[in-house]
Parts: structure tokens; C-alpha cells; sequence
């Protein structure tokens, strides 16, 4: 069986099957020089065919999917345990770059991960004792993926000299999606140790994978987890210094009408960012003239209407040094992240004083650790949100609005009627969110609950990333159901075909929270001290819907899980009679909405108050508060 056909050797017109066939070939008539060399080729073969569709999405059977990613898994076993391969420098950033990539195609094999690999390049000592030699140990450790590596050979990585150890980290902080406890602990290993790195010089060519791990620590269970970013963003400090890229001083200048710079990383109408924060940025326009920076690729029309004026970033990308000056070149008095982690221009712009006040929200939740972010505003949180940023906060009001989604049908899909033989659980979260944590209780689940219970995962993956997510989860899950990635309403409509639904943790939902709460669906949340961990439950309380539904460990979490799985009338109960009009009407606003939004005040009056501000050594503050500064 072919997945697709074509002549185009190094084009996605070559056929799957035609770039493991090269790739043998090689592995099997070339010498270990070339092995390296090959596998790059035909990981990056595979990619370019799946940029048309993976092998899931183009419902090519699962016997065949596994039967290749195997014979690809196989060969690359030959490569990488063959003792007379050895690896450069430039050929471990190639590798770490592709370390996800490679990661997937293991999972998707019959091998199910690279375990295995340990035991062929093991050699057996006089005295009894299995080892590895160094130079082999350094290969093994470039292409192990984080969930497969023993806290021995953790031990070995993190002893590696900084320029090595910089690349293994950034290929397992760049995965995606961390399935088992030995890689959430090795993950948590790696974001404590960054100080292991300590004047270690990156390129520009290095930049995207690092913002990447910046990002996605987030998503960790490490209490510490935000550290690592005290360390990457000292590389990038120093690499934009070392650039000679030096943003002329700022003044601050008291102004009735100042202008804000929004830096937007995501806005157009369908997405997350737009759905959470347009409410808040429209309240801007009353006190600011507003100013957006965004690529022109990810704005549309609604977003553009928010602004005064929009300044769209083309393709290719403008140097930070061009785009700095750009910025500065408005002269704004403002500059507002809406989110920081998703473009890699974004954190650079952010790592540079551009504006006397700086201020960010949690598009993507989570401190940034710079020393050039001023202000954090978000949702009030239970527990001291000083503790946890870098940034002075603000606190919000508790209520929550958002924006509907663009493809938001006035008419919902009905939701599948319950069924006696078995409890259909959506979990329906971004990949990122997936924890070891989580599948452990949907196993548990499987175990113990007094009905058959499906799981149908959302992991909004899609191309050769879902062939890899789809076999990862199913290894722990063999019975799921992994859903590519598909349109807003088709979402809608498999969700309905559910009974209810399990939030992300420790690293929550909220949109996705939502989602299910308009269609009716049970929700159980997790509740945890930073704001990721805590906006599923100001959903479901904005909702109205039980606070039962909010545990607070993970026991905890299981046991109102198999509560509601068990018992048909729990479930209904969970909804409290709500139907969905009011549910649309309590967690959706509109620009006519009456309620009001203090953002923009609260920003006006910091604009207002900003030496005031500066002199306070006040760690938190309510947006009543800053809204009773005098002028």
C-alpha cells in the first residue's frame, strides 16, 4: 500500500513508504558517517509527505500506519546503536531540533517509545555490571525522548559540558507532550538546573527552540518550573547585547490621551486569545489611543476593528533590531503583552525596554521573569500571587467574560443520549496540557468504575504530530478514541457525543472549560495555585455550576470523577438544571454587553500614577486600588 506517490525525491511528493525505503538502503549499505546524515533526511521526508495530512488523518489503516513507523523505528535502532557512530556538535542541535519528530515516530511503531534502545548498547563488564560507554551514552541521550530516560542517564546529561547540555535540554523541553512520571520528573530535573548553562553564548538559529521550552514549562508540575526562565532569559539578554541591539532610553511624560502599544501573538476571531481578551482590549479605546503590532497572518477583520491603527509584521519576519525600532518609533507610552510564549519575536521584543511601562495578561498564564515586565493583571487568584511572578500584580475582578467563538452556531448540537452499557469522558485539551497525572486517573477510571467507560481525547494535533499523539496516548489508553485536529463546529460535534468531560491538570482548560460547560457537559476541575490551575474553576462558578466540581488533589479528582461516571443522576445534578441559554448568556459577553470592564482604567490610572508605582515596594494589588489613585 502506497500513501502517496510521486518522483520528487526531498519533496512531500514522495511517498511515505519511498522515504523509509531510502532511509534502509542507507542504514544498510552506507557507513556509520552517513547514518546521521540519513536520518535527518528521513525525518524530515516523513514531515514533508504529512504536511499534505498524516497517516491518521488520511485514514490510512492503523496495521499499515504501524507497519511503517516500525520499519522507520527499526532502521533508525541501527543507526543509533551501532557503535561506530558518533555525533558532532552541529549534528546534536540538528537532532535536538527533531527530537519530537523522532520521538513520535517511536511512539507510532511497534516499539512503543526507545527503551529498548538502553538495552542493545549495553555491554556486560567483568565484573557483572551493564554499561554504556561515553561516547555512545552522548548518542543514545540525543535521540532518547524525555519519557524514556532512567534518572542515571539523566545523571550523565546533566554532566555534559554547557554546550552540549544546551541542546540535549531544549530537545526534551521542545515536546510536546510529557505521558509518563519518569519524564515529568526528568522534565522537573531539567527546569531546576539551569544554572548549569551559566555563560553559555546561543545563536540566532537557536532562538526558536529556546522560546519554545520557555513556553512550555509552563505546563510542568515542578513547583520551581519558572526558574528556567531566569536563565533563558539571561541567554537572550546577552545575545541581543552581543547583537549590539540597544533600544534608545525612554521618558515618561504624563499625557490625557497616551498611547498604548498591544503586541498580540494570536487575534484572529476564532482563536483562544480573541475569544479571552477581546472584552478587555476593547475597553482601551475609552482612555488610550491604541496601537497594534501582530503579524498580518494572525489577524482578521474583528481584530483590526478594536485598534485605531494596526501595524501588521510581513513575511520574512523584520530583525528584533528592525521591529524595536519600529516600536520605538510610535513613541508609545504603553506598550501591553496580551500573551508571551507563542511567537518567538514576542519574548525578545518583551526582553527590551521599549516604553516607560510594561504590562502583560496571561494569554498564555504564566510569569515571564523578566526584569523589563512591570505589571501582571489577572484574574484574582486564592493564595499570594506575588509569590509566584517576577511582575508586580494587578488583580482583576473574579467574574469572567468571554468572547463567543466566531463559529459559535445559535443552534447547538444536541448532545448523544446517555447510554446504560458505558460513560463516554471527553478529555478535551490542547496536547501541551496532557499529564502523566491525568492518564493516570482516566486508567483508574478504566479499573474501577462500575460501567464500561471510552475516553476521547482532543489534542488538537494534526499532520505527522497526530500520527505520534494518537499512538502515545493509545499506548496508555489502548481503547481511546484520539481526535485530529478539525473546525470549531465538528469539535462541537463530537464533543456532544460525550457524557462528560475531564479539565487538563495541573495545567487547566478555561476555553476549552467553557466549550463544554455551553453544551451541558459535566465538567470535573483541578485546582492548583497559579492561574492555569485556577480559571476552570472561576468557569464553573461564573457558570453556576457546583463547586464540588473543583477538587483540590488528585485523589480527590479520581473520586468525583468515578462519582459522576457511576452515577447517571450525579451528572445531571452537576448541570443544576441549567439550560443552555443561560450558561451562553453567564459565560459569553458581546461589545453590548452591559457589563463593565476596568481594564483599560486600571492601565489609564497606571499610566496616571506611574511614579507612584515605581517608588511602591507593594507586591499585589487590587484593581480598586490602582482605580483610587490620585492623579
Amino acid at each position: 500500500m502506497e500513501f502517496g506517490r510521486g518522483t520528487g525525491v526531498g519533496t512531500a511528493n514522495q511517498s511515505f513508504e519511498n522515504w523509509v525505503l531510502d532511509y534502509e538502503r542507507v542504514v544498510r549499505e552506507a557507513n556509520a558517517d552517513d547514518f546521521l546524515p540519513a536520518t535527518v533526511v528521513m525525518v524530515d521526508g516523513i514531515g514533508a509527505f504529512c504536511s499534505k495530512g498524516g497517516l491518521v488523518e488520511r485514514e490510512v489503516p492503523a496495521s499499515a500506519r504501524e507497519h511503517w513507523y516500525t520499519r522507520a523505528a527499526s532502521a533508525m535502532t541501527k543507526c543509533i546503536t551501532d557503535r561506530k557512530t558518533k555525533i558532532t556538535l552541529p549534528q546534536m542541535r540538528t537532532i535536538s531540533r527533531r527530537k519530537q519528530a523522532i520521538a513520535y515516530i517511536f511512539a507510532a511503531s511497534g516499539y512503543r517509545g526507545m527503551t529498548h534502545l538502553m538495552d542493545q548498547m549495553k555491554s556486560r563488564q567483568h565484573d557483572g555490571r551493564q554499561t554504556i560507554n561515553p561516547e555512545s551514552a552522548v548518542v543514545l541521550l540525543a535521540f532518547l525522548g524525555i519519557d524514556d530516560i532512567p534518572d542515571e542517564l539523566m545523571d550523565v546529561a546533566l554532566a555534559q559540558p554547557p554546550s552540549l547540555l544546551f541542546y540535549l535540554m531544549l530537545g526534551w523541553l521542545n515536546q510536546r507532550a510529557i505521558l509518563t512520571s519518569q519524564g515529568e520528573r526528568n522534565r522537573g530535573r531539567l527546569l531546576t538546573s539551569g544554572h548549569l548553562l551559566e555563560g553559555y553564548r546561543i545563536t540566532d538559529q537557536d532562538i526558536p527552540s529556546l522560546i519554545n521550552a520557555w513556553m512550555y514549562s509552563s505546563y510542568a508540575s515542578e513547583p520551581s518550573k519558572h526558574d528556567i526562565k531566569i536563565w533563558f532569559n539571561s541567554l537572550l539578554v546577552d545575545h541581543l547585547k552581543n547583537a549590539g541591539i540597544t533600544p534608545r532610553p525612554v521618558i515618561y511624560t504624563r499625557k490625557a490621551r497616551p498611547k498604548i502599544m498591544v503586541i498580540l501573538e494570536r487575534f484572529t476571531s476564532e482563536h483562544a486569545m480573541y475569544r479571552c481578551y477581546a472584552p478587555m482590549i476593547r475597553s482601551l479605546s475609552r482612555s488610550f489611543e491604541t496601537v497594534a503590532v501582530v503579524e498580518t497572518a494572525m489577524i482578521d477583520s474583528s481584530g483590526e476593528a478594536l485598534f485605531d491603527s494596526v501595524i501588521k509584521i510581513g513575511k520574512p519576519l523584520p530583525t528584533i533590531e528592525q521591529l524595536a525600532a519600529v516600536i520605538q518609533n510610535q513613541d508609545p507610552d504603553m506598550i501591553y503583552y496580551s500573551s508571551l510564549g507563542m511567537s518567538h519575536w514576542s519574548v525578545m521584543i518583551a526582553a527590551l525596554r521599549l516604553a516607560p511601562i510594561q504590562v502583560m495578561t496571561q494569554g498564555h498564564p504564566a510569569t515571564s521573569m523578566l526584569e523589563t515586565m512591570d505589571f501582571v493583571y489577572l484574574t484574582r487568584l486564592k493564595g499570594d500571587p506575588g509569590l509566584i511572578h517576577s511582575e508586580k500584580v494587578i488583580t482583576s475582578p473574579t467574574a469572567l467574560a468571554f468572547e463567543g467563538h466566531s463559529d459559535l452556531s445559535p443552534s447547538l448540537p444536541k448532545l448523544l443520549p446517555a447510554s446504560l452499557r458505558e460513560v463516554r469522558i471527553a478529555v478535551n485539551s490542547k496536547v501541551m496540557k496532557l499529564s502523566w497525572r491525568l492518564l493516570d486517573v482516566c486508567k483508574r477510571l478504566q479499573r474501577e468504575a462500575n460501567v464500561t467507560v471510552k475516553f476521547t481525547f482532543f489534542p488538537g494535533e494534526r499532520l505527522a504530530l497526530m500520527d505520534g499523539i494518537d499512538a502515545a496516548i493509545r499506548t496508555h489508553l489502548p481503547s481511546a478514541t484520539v481526535e485530529p485536529y478539525v473546525t470549531y463546529s465538528k469539535f462541537l460535534d463530537q464533543l456532544c457525543k460525550c457524557d462528560m468531560a475531564l479539565a487538563s491538570f495541573p495545567f487547566g482548560n478555561t476555553n476549552s472549560t467553557v466549550d463544554a460547560c455551553l453544551l451541558g457537559l459535566p465538567t470535573v476541575a483541578h485546582f492548583g495555585p497559579e492561574s492555569p490551575a485556577q480559571t476552570d474553576a472561576l468557569v464553573l462558578e461564573t457558570a453556576g455550576l457546583p463547586s464540588w466540581l473543583v477538587c483540590h488533589d488528585d485523589e480527590e479528582y479520581f473520586q468525583t470523577a468515578l462519582a459522576l461516571v457511576n452515577d447517571p443522576q450525579k451528572r445531571m445534578d452537576a448541570m443544576a438544571g441549567l439550560d443552555r441559554e443561560i450558561l451562553l448568556e453567564r459565560l459569553t459577553t458581546t461589545h453590548k454587553s452591559e457589563r463593565t470592564e476596568p481594564f483599560g482604567e486600571v492601565l489609564y490610572r497606571l499610566h496616571r500614577s506611574h511614579s507612584t508605582m515605581q517608588l511602591s515596594t507593594q507586591r499585589t494589588f487590587d484593581y480598586r486600588e490602582i482605580l483610587g489613585l490620585d492623579d
